[in-house]
């Protein structure tokens, strides 16, 4: 007759429990919040015809980030390296473009040069030191169309870059086969 030997753990010491704390506990952080998400799925072996009442559920505690790309981050952002370097640099040349359209293009061929005293250079004439450059009204106006279509662009850049494309969620089940339907009807 074989014994069986049952493994006790050692004794811990007794320690007394501190007193309850007045303070409430700290809230989580606010971009690792937590929520609670209950995800159920059916054990296996647990059927239709088994007579079993209830299936097993789990309950997942899931992290929802500001950005990311799972179904429970608040906003769906790609976080690649290589894919944020790139956004970067398109929406810097964005802003060269705008400076080189507005501060180096437009304002010779669109502007008017003022003396010190206040009287319009003639295009022909020498431009006297001290001279001041100002745009036109057309040179205005193309200077806030440019601004305004590039900052579109960089929108809807940013738009299309942080619109979640569709996913499958973790919870869907698989539609049944046309077939199976075809049976039922």
């Amino acid at each position: 007759m074989a014994t069986q030997r049952k493994n006790k753990a050692p004794a811990q010491p007794q320690m007394e429990a501190a007193p309850p704390s007045p303070l409430p506990p700290p809230p989580p952080p606010p971009n690792h919040q937590t929520s609670p998400s209950k995800l159920v799925s059916k054990s296996p072996g647990v059927g239709v015809g088994s007579g079993a009442a209830a299936t097993a559920a789990t309950v997942a505690t899931v992290r929802r980030r500001n950005f990311g790309t799972s179904p429970f981050d608040r906003h769906w952002l790609n976080l690649d390296c290589c894919g944020l370097f790139c956004a970067g640099l398109t929406y810097s040349l964005h802003l060269y473009g705008c400076y080189a359209v507005c501060v180096v293009l437009l304002p010779p061929w669109m502007s008017y040069v003022y003396d010190p005293d206040g009287s319009v250079v003639p295009p022909s004439a020498s431009v006297v030191d001290g001279a001041v450059r100002k745009l036109s009204y057309w040179g205005v106006l193309h200077s806030v169309a440019f601004c305004a279509v590039a900052a579109m662009a960089v929108l809807s850049h940013l738009k299309a870059m942080m619109t979640d494309p569709g996913a499958v969620p973790p919870d869907a089940a698989p539609l049944p086969h046309p077939d199976d339907v075809a049976g039922l009807l």
